[in-house]
Protein backbone atom coordinates (compact mmCIF):
# COMPACT_ATOMS: atom_id res chain seq x y z
CA UNK A 1 0.00 0.00 0.00
CA UNK A 2 0.86 3.84 -0.28
CA UNK A 3 1.76 4.06 3.51
CA UNK A 4 4.83 1.00 3.32
CA UNK A 5 5.57 2.60 -0.33
CA UNK A 6 6.11 5.87 1.54
CA UNK A 7 8.56 4.09 4.53
CA UNK A 8 10.57 2.19 1.78
CA UNK A 9 11.12 5.66 0.35
CA UNK A 10 12.47 7.32 3.08
CA UNK A 11 14.29 4.22 3.92
CA UNK A 12 16.23 4.42 0.46
CA UNK A 13 20.01 4.18 -0.63
CA UNK A 14 19.89 3.68 -3.91
CA UNK A 15 21.57 6.67 -5.12
CA UNK A 16 24.38 9.14 -4.02
CA UNK A 17 21.07 11.58 -3.03
CA UNK A 18 19.91 9.90 0.30
CA UNK A 19 23.30 11.35 1.70
CA UNK A 20 22.46 14.85 1.24
CA UNK A 21 18.45 14.82 1.63
CA UNK A 22 16.63 16.00 5.33
CA UNK A 23 13.81 13.97 4.22
CA UNK A 24 13.12 12.42 1.23
CA UNK A 25 10.08 13.06 -0.50
CA UNK A 26 7.57 10.33 -1.58
CA UNK A 27 4.24 12.33 -2.34
CA UNK A 28 0.98 13.50 -0.76
CA UNK A 29 -2.48 14.49 -1.56
CA UNK A 30 -5.31 12.64 -2.54
CA UNK A 31 -4.56 8.97 -1.77
CA UNK A 32 -7.23 7.15 -3.33
CA UNK A 33 -7.78 7.40 -7.15
CA UNK A 34 -6.96 10.91 -7.34
CA UNK A 35 -8.02 12.54 -10.27
CA UNK A 36 -4.74 13.90 -11.24
CA UNK A 37 -0.99 12.26 -10.34
CA UNK A 38 0.98 15.82 -10.98
CA UNK A 39 4.89 14.85 -10.92
CA UNK A 40 7.21 17.41 -11.29
CA UNK A 41 11.27 16.83 -11.48
CA UNK A 42 12.75 16.68 -8.06
CA UNK A 43 12.13 18.29 -4.51
CA UNK A 44 13.30 21.64 -3.57
CA UNK A 45 15.17 22.60 -0.36
CA UNK A 46 11.01 23.38 1.14
CA UNK A 47 10.50 20.08 0.65
CA UNK A 48 13.64 18.61 1.92
CA UNK A 49 12.68 20.14 4.89
CA UNK A 50 9.06 19.48 5.25
CA UNK A 51 9.09 15.74 3.58
CA UNK A 52 6.27 17.38 1.50
CA UNK A 53 5.89 18.00 -2.20
CA UNK A 54 5.39 21.30 -4.04
CA UNK A 55 6.42 23.73 -0.84
CA UNK A 56 7.52 27.10 -1.23
CA UNK A 57 7.83 28.61 -4.72
CA UNK A 58 7.66 25.51 -6.06
CA UNK A 59 4.24 25.16 -4.33
CA UNK A 60 2.98 28.65 -5.02
CA UNK A 61 3.65 28.52 -8.58
CA UNK A 62 1.98 24.98 -8.71
CA UNK A 63 -0.69 26.70 -7.17
CA UNK A 64 -1.12 29.68 -9.47
CA UNK A 65 -0.80 27.69 -13.01
CA UNK A 66 -3.59 25.20 -11.83
CA UNK A 67 -5.78 27.42 -10.97
CA UNK A 68 -5.11 29.71 -14.01
CA UNK A 69 -6.19 26.28 -16.26
CA UNK A 70 -8.79 25.74 -13.36
CA UNK A 71 -7.99 22.72 -12.47
CA UNK A 72 -8.31 21.35 -8.70
CA UNK A 73 -4.99 20.88 -6.22
CA UNK A 74 -6.06 20.01 -3.26
CA UNK A 75 -9.22 17.14 -2.79
CA UNK A 76 -8.24 15.74 -6.01
CA UNK A 77 -4.88 15.33 -6.63
CA UNK A 78 -1.39 13.70 -5.44
CA UNK A 79 1.89 15.54 -6.11
CA UNK A 80 5.14 13.71 -6.16
CA UNK A 81 8.00 13.72 -7.78
CA UNK A 82 10.81 11.93 -10.41
CA UNK A 83 13.46 11.95 -8.10
CA UNK A 84 12.25 11.86 -4.31
CA UNK A 85 15.18 13.47 -2.87
CA UNK A 86 16.49 16.59 -3.17
CA UNK A 87 20.48 17.40 -4.55
CA UNK A 88 22.44 19.78 -2.94
CA UNK A 89 22.57 22.84 -5.12
CA UNK A 90 19.42 21.49 -7.37
CA UNK A 91 21.46 20.13 -9.92
CA UNK A 92 19.21 18.40 -12.49
CA UNK A 93 18.48 14.36 -12.00
CA UNK A 94 21.54 12.34 -13.55
CA UNK A 95 19.79 9.23 -15.75
CA UNK A 96 21.08 7.21 -12.84
CA UNK A 97 19.29 9.20 -10.44
CA UNK A 98 16.11 9.12 -12.38
CA UNK A 99 16.39 4.74 -12.57
CA UNK A 100 16.97 4.24 -9.19
CA UNK A 101 13.61 6.20 -8.16
CA UNK A 102 11.87 4.96 -11.30
CA UNK A 103 10.10 2.31 -9.44
CA UNK A 104 8.84 4.11 -6.97
CA UNK A 105 7.32 6.17 -9.36
CA UNK A 106 5.90 3.22 -11.29
CA UNK A 107 4.62 1.80 -8.15
CA UNK A 108 2.70 4.76 -6.91
CA UNK A 109 1.02 5.24 -10.47
CA UNK A 110 -0.12 1.37 -9.71
CA UNK A 111 -1.35 2.20 -6.33
CA UNK A 112 -3.07 5.58 -7.29
CA UNK A 113 -4.68 4.94 -10.31
CA UNK A 114 -5.12 8.25 -10.95
CA UNK A 115 -7.46 9.48 -14.06
CA UNK A 116 -4.70 11.86 -15.63
CA UNK A 117 -1.18 12.67 -15.34
CA UNK A 118 0.58 15.89 -15.35
CA UNK A 119 3.77 15.95 -16.03
CA UNK A 120 5.89 18.97 -15.24
CA UNK A 121 8.72 19.35 -17.60
CA UNK A 122 11.28 17.21 -20.09
CA UNK A 123 12.25 14.72 -17.22
CA UNK A 124 9.07 14.11 -15.71
CA UNK A 125 7.72 13.58 -19.01
CA UNK A 126 10.31 11.27 -19.84
CA UNK A 127 10.06 9.48 -16.78
CA UNK A 128 6.53 8.95 -16.39
CA UNK A 129 6.63 7.39 -20.21
CA UNK A 130 9.43 5.41 -20.06
CA UNK A 131 11.87 7.18 -22.59
CA UNK A 132 14.41 9.15 -19.92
Amino acid sequence: DLSALDAAVSACGRCERHAQRVRAVPGAGEAIRPYYLIVGEQPGIEDDASGRPFQGDQGRLLAAMLAAARLPRGESAYLTHVVKCRAVGGREPSPRDIAACQPWLRRQIALLRPRWILALGRVAAQAVIGTG
